[in-house]
């Protein structure tokens, strides 16, 4: 789309617009807002309609560990504009869904699956390449989109509600994600020089047998099943404590804000201290974050502090996972590598989600389930923190290692 030379950052832009428009804000600030409505005009319990978000996620994953594959073999861009176009005519498909649990679930799940690409995953790759310095801060400007329409997005799909419905809200979310997504792909999205080209992907096993994979994925899978579980649950939450919608919509604007803030902040930051240690602090804030919520006098500063919190916490898990990724693969790792992190963060986004339901129907309460919130942001503290130095294990031998100080030993 452009001639050379290209500039950089505009792929940052690029990857800022698709995150706006992206899997993240269907998933955590638009769906808790018309649960309710779409139970009370199905007749279905929570659990039924939330079971729509489970397959989201679970598709999700499997979108990831797809487009991960798909990106290594046919390139970036191409693949993840085909996958776009499909999550937005399935979002605005929901809006025309008669009364079936079933078909619910089965377009939640091609939403999740071609979603995939609605995420700073294929933008994480270029960046990896176009990015030595300021990495974790371009990372963070592309996450920080999300946070960015998260601020009003919710009072945005609490409008639409309001004036068309649930369903008429779906085709205003799918408006919403096609003009602001697509854009960016089409016009300013560009691999770096030099990069991996199409069919040049390390093989599976390297990959699956690198430790540092799983002392990245495991933690940044249970803090998702944290951050993921309450924010999508914490509107029905909040409003069944007795809190109106317009009020918890706002904070869930408050929450997407932080969370934007925390993208960029966290960003620069892990470009001076190791990833380790900024993921443990933000993790066990955002534990903090939830208790607060969970225990605290609903609608006092103890439910705001505790929603900024939260924000902080789902801010850097998004950074961290295309960052630690980025600084302990090769190039030619990091669609699959990359897959594999991504869609165990989604997968665990399901399972938090899963929790809040069934601790609701089974108790009335999600008190189980916060409890389970809590302990899993403390546990992925304390695994992330096994990370060694930075290095990049797996090199493909037809291209050269990332610069020196990306896969050095630096602290």
């Amino acid at each position: 789309m452009f001639k050379k030379p290209v500039n950089r950052w505009w792929t940052v832009l690029a990857g800022a617009l698709g995150c706006a428009g992206g899997s993240g804000v269907v998933a955590s600030w638009v769906f808790g807002v018309f649960v309710k409505e779409i139970s009370r005009d199905f007749g279905w319990q929570r659990t039924v309609t939330t079971a729509g978000i489970f397959f989201f996620y679970l598709a999700f994953g499997l979108g990831c560990l797809s487009l991960g594959e798909v990106m290594s073999r046919w390139g970036a861009r191409s693949s993840s504009l085909i996958f776009v176009l499909i999550f937005v005519v399935s979002i605005a498909g929901i809006g025309f869904l008669p009364d079936s649990p079933l078909l619910f679930c089965v377009v939640y799940s091609v939403m999740g699956f071609f979603g995939a690409a609605a995420t700073a995953l294929p933008y994480s790759i270029a960046i990896a390449g176009w990015f030595d310095r300021n990495r974790g801060l371009a990372l963070a400007l592309v996450v920080g989109g999300t946070g960015v329409s998260a601020m009003f997005i919710s009072r945005y799909a609490n409008w639409l509600l309001t004036n068309f419905g649930w369903r008429g809200g779906y085709i205003g979310i799918a408006v919403f994600c096609a003009a602001v997504a697509l854009p960016g792909l089409t016009f300013f999205f560009s691999m770096p020089p030099g990069a991996p080209g199409p069919r040049v992907a390390a093989r599976w096993r390297p990959i699956l047998g690198n430790p540092n994979l799983w002392l990245i994925t495991i933690p940044l899978f249970f803090i998702s099943v944290a951050v993921y579980g309450i924010t999508t649950n914490l509107a029905p939450l909040l409003t069944d404590r007795g809190m109106n919608m317009v009020s918890a919509a706002t904070l869930l604007g408050i929450l997407g804000g932080t969370s934007g803030i925390s993208r960029i902040v966290t960003g620069a930051v892990m470009d001076r201290i190791h990833v380790r240690f900024v993921s443990a602090v933000v993790f066990l804030l955002a534990g903090c974050g939830i208790a607060l919520v969970a225990y605290g006098h609903i609608g006092g500063l103890a439910t705001t502090a505790g929603v900024v919190a939260i924000g902080v916490g789902l801010g850097a898990e998004a950074g961290i996972m295309g960052f630690a990724v980025s600084y302990y693969f090769g190039a030619d790792s990091l669609p699959r590598a990359g897959g594999v992190v991504f869609a165990a963060c989604a997968w665990g986004g399901g399972v938090g989600n899963a929790l809040g339901s069934i601790s609701y129907d089974l108790t009335g309460s999600y008190g189980g389930a916060l409890v389970a919130y809590i302990s899993l942001a403390v546990l992925s503290a304390v695994v992330i923190l096994q990370l060694g130095p930075y290095k990049s294990t797996v090199l493909p031998e037809r291209l050269s290692p990332l610069p020196s100080t990306a896969i050095g030993t630096r602290l």
